[in-house]
């Protein structure tokens, strides 16, 4: 597989003492701009606690297609073979670049994955009534393959903008969607629904509300979870609170105490749903989300549990097509921020990406490359030696 590798040297410096010598140290940041295997689209990808890189990506027709799953042992980014991961073929979609699935690395490094179920997947059955299914898998350590899927979904219905998972070293594992309940319709009725497992995925509890009342959520739009220190959940969706007021919103709380508030809002005055999709990832000791407002990504850094005063930050000269963020951090504070540029319905574009240091200070100009796919996605990970990979 060839990929292109970028290089940013930066440097800091040093006064020692009274004597007015200078020390300085200069390390460059490298950064892999990859293909995703296979011909694939939309990958996710995490780096395990042995540095393993995971990745998942979806193959074949947008409406029904296929999930697989590849890892590669090193930071040279040379691909194991792909294994499937749904059992039932053509249980996934990639329409709207919304929908697709998503990756979480659990405790000892059990792989679990969660998408929203294509027309081709056994439906969900809500109050008598077929809808799409919330489908779950996972992959235990030395096991030969994914488990069968199976839906989450139970009492919450009317899936559209897809879900997202989480899971941390103590076993937890949550998956999160949003939708409504009982014959509450539009997107001012939706909610953010999320059911938890306390033992790597065995078993779940019935799903709950945990948006507050009044936010709404904006049916096509993408959702995104991650947990912090503490068992604390946080999820970033957009609202709708009214048809136009659709903000980016985050939630943190812990599930079994149903104390979720909301901590964040990124304001934006829309009439139409904006397909949009956020990013969450979690650093050495605190997270960073990203998210896109009227055609500009951005990026903050929660500052830790319970506090997100952190500075919203945005990458150079906004040009109001920019889309589908994604974002990493090393263990040395660097940031990096990747993003589609003129992506849109049946419509692909290129990738877009630009690394900070530890204050939010550009350390490059943006760079661009061209081939993103229709219903493409970028994803983006620190690798163990403190460079990145870039995967479209």
């Amino acid at each position: 597989m060839k990929f292109l590798m970028k290089s940013v040297i930066h440097c800091s410096f040093l006064v020692l003492g009274l004597m007015g010598l200078n020390s300085a140290s200069c390390w460059a940041t490298q950064i892999d701009i990859l293909r995703t295997p296979s011909g694939g689209i939309q990958p996710q990808a995490l780096v395990g606690n042995d540095g393993t890189i995971h990745l998942i990506y979806f193959n074949g027709e947008a409406g029904a297609g296929d999930l697989f799953y590849t890892q590669s042992k090193g930071n040279d980014l040379t691909w194991f073979k792909s294994r499937q991961i749904n059992q039932s073929p053509g249980a996934a979609m990639a329409i709207g670049s919304v929908r697709g699935a998503q990756l979480a690395l659990g405790r000892d490094d059990w792989i679990h994955v969660a998408w929203m179920g294509s027309a081709k997947a056994k439906r969900a059955v809500v109050n008598g009534q077929e809808q799409a299914p919330m489908l779950y898998t996972r992959f235990k350590p030395k096991s030969d393959k994914f488990e069968s899927e199976w839906n989450l979904l139970g009492t919450a219905g009317g899936l559209d903008g897809g879900g997202s998972l989480a899971s941390d070293s103590s076993g937890r594992v949550a998956v999160v969607w949003h939708g409504h309940i009982g014959e509450a319709k539009g997107e001012q009725s939706r909610a953010v629904f999320a059911t938890e497992s306390l033992d790597d995925g065995s078993q779940f509890s019935v799903e709950k509300r945990i948006s507050p009342e009044g936010t709404g959520a904006c049916g096509c739009c993408g959702i995104k979870t991650s947990y912090a220190d503490g068992g604390i959940l946080q999820v970033v969706f957009r609202g709708a609170a009214q048809m136009t007021n659709r903000a980016e919103l985050i939630l943190s709380g812990i599930f079994d105490r149903g104390n979720f508030q909301v901590v964040n809002s990124a304001p934006w005055t829309i009439n139409n749903c904006p397909m949009s999709t956020a990013a969450l990832t979690q650093g050495k000791s605190t997270s960073f989300a990203a998210w896109e407002t009227e055609g500009q990504v951005y990026w903050k850094q929660l500052q830790g549990i319970g506090d997100y005063s952190g500075k919203i930050m945005e990458p150079n000269n906004p040009n109001k097509r920019r889309k589908h963020p994604a974002i990493a951090t090393n263990m040395r504070g660097e940031v990096l921020l990747a993003w589609t540029e003129g992506t849109g319905w049946l419509r692909g574009g290129r990738v877009a990406w630009q690394l900070f240091d530890k204050t939010g200070k550009p350390l490059q100009a943006i760079e661009r490359r061209d081939g993103v796919p229709v219903w493409g996605l970028v994803t983006v990970v620190a690798k163990s030696d403190n460079n990145f990979a870039l995967i479209y």
